[in-house]
């Protein structure tokens, strides 16, 4: 149970969510955003065959299609994280949005379920500007990753913004 508690924190890290983008510069936060739960989404129900837990322990985490995944992963919308890029809350690296949309498409099942860290690039792609202590309305926007309509201290969970705080390295939404 110790390894399937940590694949799915793993795998919900990996989700904030079809096809591989490559590394390309034009890639908006918005389509980053759409790719990346996409991609998580279609892995998982690709890799659903050798889920190291019950069908209805994969059907809690990912849904119940491959449709409903994003939703039930918390991921938030693109144009949700495209307003606060646009008003500088989020710094988006379109090339690491890429190389993380790439390397999600790149798993082998068995890893997929088993890795210890999502690829570096979805750890980093997404950037919070708002400091502890700060306005938030989705936990991209805080540096700690974590909002409940305030920036919190990291570690430190909070209200309704958090529900996905997992999702992205901590990049998630109401």
């Amino acid at each position: 149970m110790r390894t399937l508690s940590l694949s799915l924190s793993l795998v919900t890290a990996l989700a904030v969510a079809a096809t591989a983008c490559g590394s390309d510069d034009t890639l908006t936060a918005s389509d980053f955003i759409a790719d990346y739960g996409g991609g998580v989404c279609a892995k998982a129900f690709e890799c659903m065959s050798t889920f190291p837990g019950t069908p209805a322990e994969f059907s809690a985490s990912f849904g119940a299609s491959e449709a409903a995944c994003p939703g039930t992963l918390g991921i938030i919308s693109g144009a949700q994280l495209q307003t606060s890029v646009d008003a500088g809350r989020v710094i988006f690296d379109a090339t690491l949005g890429g190389q993380c949309v790439s390397a999600i498409a790149a798993f082998t099942c068995p890893n997929f379920w088993t890795a210890s860290a999502p690829p570096a690039a979805c750890s980093t792609a997404l950037m919070g500007t708002v400091a502890v202590g700060g306005t938030c309305t989705i936990g991209a926007e805080c540096v700690s990753g974590a909002c409940d309509g305030t920036c919190l201290a990291p570690g430190v969970t909070g209200g309704a913004s958090d529900a996905g705080a997992a999702v992205l390295a901590s990049h998630a939404v109401e």
